[in-house]
């Protein structure tokens, strides 16, 4: 009697490492197949071919880590209150609809004194949370972390 007890824990063990083993691959399907952007904001300056440099950018990046193509309609920024600044299509170094394929990122570079002006005119002043976005063409919306921007820390 204790064999055939220790056969059915073992049976037992194996059926629930097998039904654990199937969750998590039918858990890693289903991640395959969903859209993942990681978004992320910096500043920075760009070049040009006489090596001088911009003022200073505030940059907003977009990362396909996911395994699957997705189309960026839209770029923007979260303002407190609810607000969007949305960036104009023509007015960026990357034309909407973008491709961003699998393992790609691509970039978005804005003047910040123009950014921040904007954003002056809107009644914010002092430092403000901000949350950079990209919004796909179904409707998905990627979002950095939240960070703080000191609108009294640059001219506009």
């Amino acid at each position: 009697m204790t064999s055939n007890l220790v056969i059915t824990i073992i049976m037992a063990i194996v059926a629930l490492y097998g039904a654990a083993l199937s969750t998590y691959n039918a858990i890693q399907q289903r991640k395959e197949k969903k859209p993942s952007i990681k978004v992320s904001q910096g500043i920075g300056m760009i070049t040009d071919a006489m090596g001088g440099l911009s003022d200073a950018m505030i940059v907003l990046t977009a990362a396909n880590t996911g395994h699957i193509p997705v189309t960026l309609a839209s770029a923007g920024l979260f303002l407190p209150n609810s607000q969007q600044m949305i960036f104009p299509p023509l007015a960026l170094n990357v034309r909407f609809p973008y491709e961003l394929v699998p393992g790609k990122s691509c970039r978005i570079y804005r003047e910040a004194t123009s950014i921040v002006k904007s954003i002056k005119e809107q009644q914010y002043n002092g430092k403000i949370d901000v949350v950079v976005f990209f919004q796909d063409e179904v409707g998905n919306t990627y979002k950095s972390k939240k960070t703080k921007l000191d609108l009294d820390g640059w001219k506009a």
